[in-house]
Parts: structure tokens; C-alpha cells; sequence
């Protein structure tokens, strides 16, 4: 598709057609049942980041899980008592994992109050700043079931470009940011910012590596932490940007 269509009702139009699919639609009205009449749910992240570039680009990786925030509660709101009759586990964020056994996706959402950025840096639990808190910018783009709507900060225009740029400098650590930078970059194969390039660089250190391997090898497996730290260390052995954009 011509990058010059993609806007805001393009990709809101491709994510609820995505989301009516039997298998996702379904498992989202059993977890809207257990919700209060309040209750908001945002789409965010790599479900809605692989619709766009398989818009822009004609392909997309796979996707495997739908990051969901629930708004319109408070942070106290026993969601999870309530879902004691599903097969629930909590997550490291602050959040939990549900995966129907009939579901080829698994769904993680949290309740807004509590998303680890939100309540760390003690912001109000809103959609504007839950899109400021997003860590990259490929990454920073919400659907609002509800309503309808896409919202989005340089997402469309990043991937159009193919650059992974920072959204926001909150952090949980610096750990879990070089985790997700790799990890993200793996998955789609974009470039790095300059600001982005220069940040893995200055983690490239013992400490790091050695705190980052583990994580690795739990959540993603050997073959693909092997994959994943040879990049990093061939993108640490270009002595500027500049280099690293020649390669």
C-alpha cells in the first residue's frame, strides 16, 4: 500500500477488521463480561504494529499475543478474582496472561493504574499517557475498541521509514530496555535511531551481557538468544552511526 494512504482511519479500519476475527472477537467478549460498566480496552503494541507494516510493507511478522490495557477502572478493581475461573497468570509488568486453550493468541492486559511506567513515575491512568510511556516508537500506537479510534506517536511514520526511535525516556530499568530493543529489533529487522544505536552501545558491558543472557534464554530459548546477541554484538563493533548506517 502507498505509505501517503496510511493515516489514523486506514489503520483503524484494518485493526477492527483484525479484531472481528472469530477468535479474538470471542475471547474479548468472555474478558469484557467480567469487566465493570466503566471499563475501557486499548489495543497496544506489536498486534497493531504488525497490521501497519504489513500495510506499508507488504509483509509483517507473526503475531502470537494482543497486548491489551483495561482504563476506566481503578487499580484496586478485582479483575483477576474475578477470572479465577480461567487459566490466568501474572506477569513481571504488573499485569496477566490468558491463554484460551482454543486460541492460536494469548492475551496480556493489565489494568491502567497499574502498568509498571504509569504507577513508577505515578501518572494519572489515562490513554494520552499510557502512549507518552510506550518504550519505542514502532511500538507507540493504541486502538480504542470501544470507540473505534487509533492513536499514535511517529509509529506509522518510523515504520514507513524503518527506524526504531525512542518514544520516551521512562524506563523500568535499563535491562529490561536493551531486552526489548533486541528483541523488537529481531522481530522486524528495522534500523536503529541514532539515539537508539548510541544507548545499546554505552549498555555493552559485562554486567549488562551477563544479567541480559538469562533473561534471553527464559523468555525467548537458546537458538534465538544465540541470534539475538551475536546482532548486538555486530552492531557494538561499528565505531560511529555513521558506520553502522554504511553497513
Amino acid at each position: 500500500m502507498d505509505p501517503g494512504v496510511i493515516n489514523h482511519k486506514s489503520v483503524a479500519a484494518v485493526a477492527n477488521t483484525y479484531l472481528q476475527r472469530i477468535d479474538i472477537r470471542s475471547n474479548l467478549e468472555v474478558l469484557r463480561q467480567y469487566l465493570p460498566p466503566t471499563a475501557e480496552i486499548f489495543v497496544a503494541g506489536g498486534a497493531i504494529r504488525n497490521l501497519v507494516i504489513e500495510m506499508i510493507h507488504g509483509g509483517a511478522p507473526p503475531t502470537y499475543d494482543i497486548d491489551l490495557f483495561i482504563g476506566g477502572v481503578a487499580g484496586d478493581e478485582p479483575l483477576i478474582d474475578r477470572l479465577s475461573g480461567l487459566d490466568v497468570r501474572s506477569t513481571e509488568l504488573g499485569g496477566w496472561r490468558w491463554h484460551p486453550p482454543e486460541s492460536a493468541l494469548a492475551f496480556d492486559f493489565c489494568l491502567l493504574p497499574n502498568f509498571i511506567i504509569i504507577a513508577k513515575y505515578r501518572m494519572a491512568p489515562t490513554l494520552a499517557n499510557l502512549l507518552s510511556s510506550i518504550d519505542l516508537t514502532v511500538n507507540a500506537v493504541i486502538y480504542d475498541i470501544f470507540n473505534k479510534k487509533l492513536y499514535e506517536n511517529r509509529c506509522i511514520n518510523s515504520i514507513t521509514q524503518r527506524v526504531i526511535d525512542f518514544n520516551t525516556r521512562r524506563l523500568v530499568n535499563r535491562l529490561l530496555l536493551v531486552y526489548r530493543i533486541l528483541l523488537i529489533h529481531h522481530k522486524i529487522g528495522f534500523r536503529f535511531a541514532e539515539q537508539v544505536f548510541a544507548f545499546l552501545k554505552l549498555q555493552n558491558n559485562l554486567e549488562t551481557l551477563n544479567a541480559l543472557k538469562p533473561l534471553l534464554v527464559n523468555k525467548q530459548g537458546k537458538a534465538k538468544t544465540r541470534a539475538i546477541l551475536a546482532e548486538y554484538d555486530r552492531i557494538c563493533r561499528f565505531h560511529s552511526y555513521t558506520d553502522y548506517l554504511r553497513a
